[in-house]
């Protein structure tokens, strides 16, 4: 099999990418191919895939050595067979400076590759925006990007989305992409008890899992004397942004006139503004506040829930690096909140597109379709929960909210360091202003953001895709 597949590592690309076609014409779709064929003839020739890690270390961010690594092995040579071709696995350089060697490339009007693919902070987004990538609008025969189960809802699409149209995919049903970069609360349910608190499941199973609900542990939290002991370890400004998600704040939603505009000088969004900071007033004893990504408070057992990202808990630090047993949570929801809508966001897609210029896109949709299946083999089912159960958590409830708690998930558009960043920074800030002044210090930054930059995916696709039935 590794004979069939050609991994080769490029130490530095002299590079090359492809020339943008925004708002240009996409080129004619070859006839011969049909989604439910069973082999299409490439006869031999190379197909190549890109990816940002080193190939000595990992394959599309699964360890050297690991059953997803060698699955995926099986799965190119299932896709050589198929399609009677060489697939070549490409290094794309660093992820430092992944975005600086394609706007540099570009100019050449080379191709890459057939298939792109990148994790982390929005490159899709900014790669789609640019017209860099091929719109999967034009591809529907060929990749089923509105199968939920396999790529997510709308509103992980809309991470790689320009104007409403979807550029990218993230394959949801490989282990540790679920959600990928999402948030959870992780708790630890021993020490709940050992400390007199309800189990959090109880909440979740009862549908009253609410601000009042989450406040009311704090009231109750008496560390027992025990220095540097907190019931929560959160990023502060994380926690405002969630608050207002709770809320029902969308950034970009329609008015009682039907009118789109910018929502964060609503009365929701004001509540949810000083629900943030009365927590971190009142509890301030009873809260770390943490760095980003900083689970280590949580895992020393120095706080018995904290924010945790989605990867974290099942192929990250939680998962691998801690002894804590812990169980998740969503975000609990505003009293403005719509209960079950499980306020999230995610700030960036870990995914596959097609560049631009790419002369076979209809092939290079096929194979993504085909590469994105799930790993029945793995997994046990096509939802993960059979893997999830027998090998994260312990309580299979924890697997049903993991994959529930991304389906109302919205993109955070984190590239953007004048717009929605600046506004979650002050959400931070030691000295804090009221919510309306701090919404009217902001809110012609970010309404000028949304306008330019969310409104048009939440027009022409998101509300349509997720908000609809209100």
């Amino acid at each position: 099999m590794k004979k069939i597949i050609s991994l080769i590592i490029l130490a530095a690309i002299t590079v090359s990418m492809f020339s943008a076609c925004s708002g240009g014409e996409t080129p004619e779709l070859l006839s011969f191919l049909s989604k439910d064929d069973d082999s299409i003839d490439l006869w031999g020739d190379t197909v190549v895939f890109l990816q940002e890690q080193d190939l000595d270390d990992s394959l599309y961010e699964q360890a050297f050595n690991t059953r997803m690594y060698d699955a995926l092995l099986e799965r190119f040579d299932e896709i050589e067979k198929k399609y009677n071709c060489v697939a070549v696995i490409k290094n794309a350089g660093p992820d430092d400076d992944y975005i600086t060697r394609v706007q540099n490339a570009i100019v050449t009007g080379d191709q890459i590759g057939d298939v792109m693919y990148c994790h982390g902070v929005n490159k899709m987004s900014l790669f789609a925006s640019a017209g860099y990538l091929y719109p999967l609008t034009e591809l529907k025969d060929y990749i089923d990007y509105e199968n939920s189960e396999k790529f997510g809802t709308a509103g992980l699409l809309e991470s790689a989305m320009w104007k409403g149209i979807p550029y990218a995919v993230q394959p949801v049903q490989w282990i540790g992409f679920n959600n990928s970069f999402c948030y959870v609360v992780a708790y630890n349910p021993q020490l709940f008890t050992s400390y007199g608190l309800t189990d959090l499941h109880e909440f979740y199973e009862t549908e009253t899992w609410t601000w009042e609900n989450y406040e009311n542990l704090f009231k109750q939290f008496d560390n027992g004397g025990k220095e540097n002991l907190y019931l929560m370890a959160a990023n502060q400004g994380r926690h405002g942004f969630m608050a207002l998600y709770s809320n029902g704040i969308k950034f970009c939603s329609y008015d009682d006139n039907g009118v789109a505009r910018c929502d964060i000088d609503t009365q929701p969004s004001l509540e949810a503004i000083d629900w943030n900071r009365k927590m971190y007033t009142d509890y301030a004893d009873k809260i770390q506040t943490c760095e980003i990504w900083d689970t280590t408070a949580f895992s020393e057992e120095n706080a018995l829930m904290t924010f945790a990202t989605s990867s974290s808990v099942t192929i990250g630090d939680l998962q691998f690096n801690s002894n804590v047993r812990f169980s998740i949570m969503p975000f609990p929801c505003g009293p403005d909140g719509t209960y079950g809508q499980w306020a999230n966001w995610i700030e960036g897609m870990r995914g596959f597109a097609i560049p631009a210029n790419n002369e076979r896109p209809e092939i290079a949709a096929s194979m993504i379709n085909d590469l994105c299946e799930p790993f029945i083999e793995i997994t046990g089912s096509g939802d993960l929960t059979e893997y999830y159960n027998e090998n994260v958590f312990f309580d299979p409830l924890d697997s049903e909210i993991l994959l529930e708690v991304g389906k109302f998930t919205r993109a955070y558009y984190y590239q953007n360091l004048q717009g929605m960043r600046d506004f979650m920074n002050a959400l931070d800030l030691e000295s804090r202003p009221s919510a309306a002044e701090l919404v009217g210090m902001h809110y012609a930054k970010v309404e000028r953001f949304v306008e330019e930059e969310m409104m048009p995916n939440y027009v022409n696709y998101i509300h349509d895709h997720l908000y609809a039935e209100e």
